[in-house]
């Protein structure tokens, strides 16, 4: 005999009979209720998790929010190793999540916000910006704007062929020629101060239609302006200054300026009829959100940095952007 034979044939003493029939009364209903407990979760989590178009699952899961984590442990020098605010972080997104130096990403710049009160806090990279034209129809030849969001204007004109021969009017401008508009503007509620732009990052562009002014007046409600509003999102853009915002954006209601910002952002700004600046508030507090849409699913998680670092996905493809109000927004996606 082994001491695995040993083992199985030894007999541990018998409770007291009176003992043995409380253990064996209440452990029925122990069982009974742990398994209702498993089976209510699993419900919870199907309804939670299910596959659903455009279903939005707030960061924290099923049952509650980030909590802020506290105390931030500097990872290996070599390595980055897995931290306890990593594994807070990667309970409340739901994935793998590693330390990287701020300075080894690239601030894809999607999300800053520029407006009155913010301007550029630093020069954009001009190494992205390119001709307009032939890419896409043009006012003027030398119209230049950011690679990403000239790809996505493109696409968005080819598919609205049926509806306009949309054409770019403006795209990048430089600080100095923003500086001449703003000084000679007839009225700056259509102008920003130099650096405050959109046009100075690049990633904005005013399109028109043929037989259409550039007048809000004029421009509201025809087919060409509704279906740019209604369709931009499909491209990663947004209508930036819509009607009824100008008391958050402090710009008049403008049809024609449209911003690039990413697909799922867009998207989300869009279907909930908010503008940048309440896009990121909204991120700030909530710490973000996953959501699938056509079949991605798409995670966006907001940090602050600690010590020059943010915590990034380990095993999906992502970006970064700025929002210039000293956060940073992680956007990761899987199929």
């Amino acid at each position: 005999m082994n001491e695995y034979e040993l083992q199985a044939k030894v007999r541990r003493p018998r409770a007291p009979a009176k003992r043995r029939r409380q253990r064996m009364n209440i452990l029925p209903i122990f069982v009974l209720a742990f398994f209702f407990f498993l089976a209510a979760g699993g419900f919870l989590a199907l309804r939670h998790l299910q596959n659903n178009e455009g279903n939005v699952l707030p960061v924290g899961g099923l049952f509650g929010g980030m909590s802020e984590p506290d105390e931030v442990t500097e990872p290996d020098e070599t390595t980055d190793s897995v931290t306890s605010e990593e594994n807070s972080l990667e309970s409340a997104y739901g994935l793998p999540l590693i330390s990287a130096l701020l300075s080894t990403l690239t601030d894809t710049g999607y999300l800053k916000l520029v407006n009155r009160d913010l301007a550029m806090s630093q020069p954009i990279d001009y190494a992205y910006i390119v001709d307009a034209w032939p890419t896409v129809p043009v006012r003027a030849t030398d119209i230049t704007i950011h690679i990403t969001a000239l790809n996505a204007i493109a696409a968005m004109f080819e598919d609205g062929q049926h509806i306009a021969e949309f054409f770019i009017t403006s795209g990048y401008r430089s600080v100095g020629r923003q500086a001449e508009i703003y000084e000679n503007a007839v009225d700056r509620m259509y102008v920003m101060p130099p650096g405050h732009s959109e046009h100075n990052l690049g990633l904005a562009a005013d399109i028109l239609a043929p037989g259409i002014p550039m007048s809000s007046a004029q421009m509201s409600g025809t087919p060409e302006a509704v279906w740019l509003a209604e369709n931009a999102w499909r491209y990663g853009l947004v209508l930036r200054y819509p009607y009824g915002t100008t008391h958050i954006t402090q710009v008049a209601y403008e049809p024609w300026h449209f911003r690039y910002v990413g697909r799922i952002h867009a998207w989300y700004i869009t279907t909930t009829g908010m503008v940048l600046e309440e896009y990121l508030e909204f991120l700030e507090v909530s710490g973000g959100f996953m959501v699938t849409l056509e079949g991605i699913t798409y995670h966006v998680i907001y940090q602050q940095p600690v010590d020059g670092r943010l915590y990034v996905p380990s095993d999906l493809p992502f970006n970064v952007s700025a929002s210039n109000r000293g956060g940073y927004i992680i956007t990761a996606w899987e199929r």
